[in-house]
């Protein structure tokens, strides 16, 4: 489907993408918002707080926006292609997220 967003979305898709920290947690994020990444859910804005921290600091790596689309399900994807010293090396990510006044309520992160 075509990129078609609303600029607040795609602002705030990427400030996450871009910028994962803790730092942008309570300007992004619903205080009740839930993230799945790799397998793991995190609830609530202590949880989503410490996997902000945590989420690839292990790893070094670029990312390349590829694409911004709206399905047409209430949800948001942003696409990336990530190279890096993760296993593997590279990947294309998809990022769904569904927003409720303005904050993020819920990020999936997938292959």
């Amino acid at each position: 489907m075509a990129i078609c967003l609303h600029f607040d979305v795609v602002g705030v898709a990427l400030a996450v993408i871009t910028s994962l920290g803790g730092g942008i947690l309570g300007a992004t994020f619903a205080t009740d918002a839930t993230v799945v990444d790799e397998g793991n859910t995190y609830t609530g804005s202590e949880r989503i707080g410490w996997w902000l921290e945590h989420a690839a600091s292990e790893f070094t790596f670029t990312r390349t926006l590829l694409s911004v689309e709206d399905p047409g399900d209430g949800d948001h994807v942003v696409r990336n292609h990530l190279a890096g010293n993760f296993p593997g090396g590279e990947a294309d990510l998809n990022y769904r997220f569904r927003l409720r006044d303005g904050l993020i309520e819920h990020l999936e992160i997938a292959l």
